[in-house]
């Protein structure tokens, strides 16, 4: 049985100190060389290299009703459009718009707070493919917040879209009498529709002071019907009113076709061949007096079949020219409500979103000065603890520091 024994060293905090007197000097070297060498190559990087920022902020207020994600993938693609909306006349390829592309996207920094606040910073830097001044940068990042803008106000105008359109392609193969009739008809859908999107009439179903749009939003009605557009100092009503003017138009064209019975001759059936068919289905003794008096109307004694082909150009010149006032009315009337919609939808913008004025930056670092300083001082320190650490690593081996103890196990058979 025998003891076993080992030698061990330790070092207490008057090592450490002896360490730093021996060695003060050549830390204070590293110190001093990484912060010049560094620091000074960072200095010349922030000093010489500059940049301007834009900035604009998108603050969300209800995201219940409507919303418009703000995806940082979205935004590549978005810059690419902007730029060949921009630069269309530069001689660029798919490429340079494409590398321009990843170089806005690169230097567009997108961050977002807790509260719903998302802030766009686009930095400035010289692009190869083209020349981009500061008004430039200024227009690239207005477009890419009016983008957000045009999306909320798309979204909040389809709740006020309305279904009925003018007179199409189709329609216009009919005979006059039945393109009037079509026309009277859009015209009188249309009012029943405004009524309904306006909160004026009550859709089967639907309570319209509060009409559901989706499973989770509502929209109140009453502000959009008492709106009034500046552009073309509208309302609702005044829609509805020139709707309805429409109707004397329509009778006094329709009063033109009958008395003259007038045909069309791109139709492909004759007015004869559809008042036949609709006789048809009603029995002899009850046949629909209008449609009885049409057939008198357009028969081989009407003014039309009796004119030589320069008076049935005149009459069917006269019709077409009656049609077309009524579809450029009506196409004006529902552009009047398009821009009635499109305003109030973006006059309502800022109950659902806020965004904020572009802001400037002007000639930045490519570093700012407090990170130099901080950058700087971190790789102080670590060169400081680096030399340390070979001081005493040097010293250590040498025994120059520590005291040796001697130190038993125990006993061993």
């Amino acid at each position: 049985m025998e003891k076993t024994t080992r030698k061990i060293r330790e070092y207490g905090l008057k090592d450490f100190i002896k360490v730093l007197r021996g060695n003060w000097l050549t830390l204070l070297l590293c110190v001093l060389l990484t912060a010049a060498v560094l620091g000074g190559s960072l200095g010349c990087v922030s000093a010489f290299i500059r940049h301007n920022e834009y900035s604009a902020t998108i603050a969300k207020v209800d995201t219940a009703t409507f919303d418009v994600p703000v995806v940082r993938a979205s935004l590549r693609d978005h810059i690419e459009v902007i730029l060949k909306e921009k630069y269309p006349h530069n001689g660029l390829s798919d490429k340079d718009f494409n590398d321009l592309s990843n170089a806005v996207n690169a230097h567009l920094s997108l961050s977002e707070n807790p509260e719903g606040t998302f802030a766009f910073t686009l930095s400035s830097f010289d692009a190869k493919q083209v020349h981009m001044s500061q008004d430039d940068f200024k227009d690239i990042l207005n477009r890419i917040i009016d983008w957000y803008k045009e999306s909320y106000t798309d979204k909040i105008v389809t709740s006020y879209l309305i279904k009925a359109s003018a007179i199409g392609e189709s329609t216009k193969k009919l005979t006059y009498y039945l393109q009037i009739r079509t026309l009277e008809n859009t015209i009188d859908s249309l009012i029943g529709e405004v009524r309904i999107v306006a909160g004026m009439e009550q859709m089967p179903g639907i309570d319209i002071s509060d009409t559901t749009i989706s499973s989770s939003t509502t929209v109140d009605r009453s502000e959009f019907a008492a709106y009034y557009c500046e552009e073309n100092g509208k309302r609702v009503n005044d829609i509805l009113t020139d709707l309805e003017n429409l109707d004397a138009a329509v009778a006094a064209a329709r009063a033109f076709v009958c008395n003259n019975g007038v045909e069309n001759p791109a139709a492909s059936a004759s007015m004869q061949d559809y008042i036949d068919g609709e006789l048809l289905k009603y029995p002899v003794e009850t046949q629909d007096a209008v449609l009885t008096q049409l057939k008198g109307l357009f028969g081989d004694d009407s003014p039309y079949n009796q004119a030589d082909a320069d008076g049935k150009t005149e009459l069917e010149t006269g019709t077409q020219t009656r049609i077309d006032a009524i579809v450029s009315s009506l196409q004006t009337i529902l552009d009047d409500y398009n821009l009635l919609a499109r305003s109030y939808a973006a006059s309502t913008i800022p109950n659902y979103v806020i965004i904020s004025t572009l802001t400037t930056d002007e000639d930045l670092g490519a570093i700012a000065p407090f990170a130099v300083v901080l950058i700087t001082a971190a790789c102080a320190i670590v060169a400081f603890l680096i030399g340390f650490f070979v001081s005493f690593s040097r010293m250590q081996k040498a025994g120059e520091i520590g005291i040796e103890l001697v130190e038993e196990s125990g006993e061993e058979a």
